[in-house]
């Protein structure tokens, strides 16, 4: 492939593309690539893989599955919120506190 033709495919795709992210599919590749995976990259990027014919658009069905996985997960993986209480007392209330604790 002449690199001219390579590098004009790449802006004509870049610039067919919306959006500052698209979902791509993976197609199955000779070394070793997965077809089926779902990822989201930069319109720069599509339009080199695209160009590569190593992935597809996905379609708005699939960006939506990507999109609610990716919610998912990034639920999942949050910490459950900590249950720390605090009180502020004042140094004369805590001696008070700590001497009533003694007596008893």
């Amino acid at each position: 492939m002449d690199l001219r033709d390579y590098y004009r495919q790449i802006r004509e795709t870049h610039d067919s593309l919306t959006g500052e992210f698209v979902v791509l599919i993976s197609n199955k590749t000779a070394d070793g690539g997965k077809a089926g995976v779902a990822t989201e990259v930069s319109r720069a990027v599509a339009a080199r893989v695209l160009v590569e014919g190593r992935a597809r658009v996905a379609t708005k069905e699939e960006a939506a599955s990507y999109a609610q996985d990716k919610e998912e997960s990034y639920a999942r993986a949050q910490p459950a919120e900590p249950k720390v209480q605090v009180m502020v007392v004042a140094e004369e209330q805590l001696r008070q506190m700590r001497k009533r604790k003694e007596g008893k």
